[in-house]
């Protein structure tokens, strides 16, 4: 998850590695603009990035899983504004 507490300005851009490799990465939603709450409170822009999935077997190097998460029809993929329940 990635919260911009501040509520200044940014671009958030998340990688994953695995293990020493890159197994995804997520650039920041389109809204809100600049990642930023129009009307800041406490919590800020939050946004959950990826889902990722940790695959460990005995004797076996360990892998990762990426993926987006599902959003509801019509909304930015999992971003709330000043929402402590999210």
């Amino acid at each position: 998850m990635v919260q911009n507490f501040s509520n200044t300005p940014a671009q958030p851009h998340v990688f994953v590695y695995c293990n020493g490799q890159k197994a995804g990465e997520v650039s920041a939603p389109k809204s809100p603009a600049d990642f930023v709450a129009a009307v800041p409170g406490a919590f800020g822009v939050m946004w959950r990035a990826a889902d990722i999935t940790t695959h460990v077997s005995p004797g076996a190097p360990t892998r990762c899983s990426v993926s987006l998460p599902a959003s509801p029809a019509g909304s930015t993929p999992y971003v709330t504004i000043d929402d402590s329940n999210f």
